[in-house]
């Protein structure tokens, strides 16, 4: 069996109520739930949250509500252990887990051909632990990081690592590219084997449920809601995807169909 798995809690420190946002007159949490149900692959719902409105939403597409405890549902809460303890109910539940398709209901840049994609890449080659969305932001690269010391802007690395990092560091300048693209796991969708959560010590930090070899599925301006300067952003990736405040592109999609 392939689960989807949705995941959000009740408050946020930063944006009030993010889950509950509405963009293009809908619910942010809305479109991750869009997503899953227009897999095709796709055959139980699940949503992990300590917050009644989010499962009552999500309860309307056909998604199960795995309770949260208390001690989950906090700004110091990790999204693995999260992960975990909606694994271990399952685990109760469903005879043969599959894939884990993990969703979140600040993260709405994601379409269902982005799931399908994961889906069959790792169906085609069995040493890959999970698959994951990524989009490129060199404006962002380690090149261009930074930290403040004592008041002193400072490279975020220490000088010698970028030595270790970039194959010739003398070609490197201030052109956003020039060590080449830089890809960041954008938080919009994670399809992990079981395993991964099973071995949870073994994998790369900070997305340790992803395991230690991770398929690709590029995207571009996925990211997942934390600040407010990021929902006009959000509002022009789901209308370049076909979202409008009246129809959907599952909904042409559909009508094509008939």
């Amino acid at each position: 069996m392939i689960i989807a798995l949705l995941i959000g809690r009740k408050g946020s420190r930063r944006i009030k109520d993010k889950n509950l946002i509405k963009i293009l007159n809908r619910y942010i949490m809305e479109y991750p739930v869009l997503a899953a149900i227009n897999s095709k692959y796709i055959k139980a719902f699940y949503v992990s949250t300590d917050d009644e409105r989010i499962a009552k939403i999500a309860g309307k597409y056909g998604f199960q509500w795995i309770k949260r405890p208390d001690y989950l549902a906090t700004d110091e809460a990790l999204a693995e252990d999260v992960y975990i303890h909606a694994y271990n109910y399952l685990k109760k539940r469903v005879a043969h887990i599959k894939y884990l398709v993990l969703l979140s209901c600040n993260a709405p840049a994601v379409m269902a051909y982005h799931i399908d994609e994961a889906i069959e890449k790792l169906d085609k080659d069995e040493s890959f632990d999970s698959a994951a969305t990524v989009s490129i932001y060199n404006m962002w690269s380690p090149l261009r990081a930074r930290k403040i010391v004592n008041g002193v802007l400072l490279p975020f690395l220490p000088e010698e690592t970028y030595d270790k990092i970039f194959s010739d560091p003398k070609k490197l300048s201030c052109d956003r590219a020039s060590g080449g693209n830089t890809y960041f796991a954008d938080a919009a969708l994670f399809v992990i084997r079981p395993k991964t959560l099973e071995n949870i010590g073994q994998g790369y930090l900070p997305y340790r449920w992803l395991g230690r070899k991770t398929l690709p599925i590029e995207n571009w301006g996925g990211c997942d809601l934390d600040v407010h300067w990021q929902i006009p952003l959000i509002e022009y990736w789901l209308r370049q995807h076909g979202f409008t405040e009246y129809i959907t592109p599952y909904d042409l999609e559909k009508s094509k169909e008939k």
